[in-house]
């Protein structure tokens, strides 16, 4: 038995009684169980953008593992067979079990968090052009194709996800950009 499964996990304190729920003893205890069974928890960071216009692009890269899809089907209640079942996955012109559509469309809201300011997602429209397979490396790479004229701070970003160099879902997603 590991270490996170030989002891309760910690709660987090009432609900609107913590400051950060990232600089909780749950997340460092969750952090430490995502690391032993799919690696390394990725790293937040911000982009180091001075202006954001019309052209500007960002990427984020993610490892899809099998507990992200596990995690996933707990969190959505999606346990479609296709994405946990091997026998039933096989028998699909898949062949084998695929990620949520969704969970690879969850990356681009990793890709907009990590623009400067707090980013608020208004809308987002995804084409989904072909599966995503667990132990895939996905890429989302956005660029800003539209600034609103009169509410500067409103962007629109066309969104491109990769799997094995094939795209793998198409769109675009409108934000509003606090700066605090």
């Amino acid at each position: 038995m590991n270490q996170i499964e030989s002891r309760e996990l910690k709660p987090v304190n009432e609900p609107g009684t913590y400051g950060n729920l990232l600089e909780t003893d749950l997340f460092n205890q969750l952090s430490e169980f995502y690391r032993k069974h799919c690696g390394p928890v990725p790293k937040f960071e911000k982009e180091n953008l001075d202006k954001i216009q019309v052209g500007t692009k960002l990427s984020y890269s993610k490892k899809i593992c099998e507990l992200d899809v596990l995690m996933f089907g707990l969190l959505s209640g999606d346990f479609n067979p296709i994405h946990f079942d091997r026998n039933v996955a096989k028998k699909t012109k898949f062949g084998e079990p695929v990620v949520h559509g969704l969970l690879t469309g969850s990356l681009v809201s990793a890709l907009l968090a990590r623009l400067p300011g707090i980013p608020v997602l208004l809308s987002c429209s995804l084409n989904f052009k072909s599966p995503v397979k667990p132990d895939d490396i996905v890429t989302v790479d956005g660029e800003v194709i539209e600034v609103d004229k009169e509410k500067k701070n409103r962007y629109t970003i066309k969104i491109t996800c990769r799997a094995n160099e094939k795209i793998v879902v198409e769109g675009q997603a409108k934000i509003l950009l606090w700066t605090i």
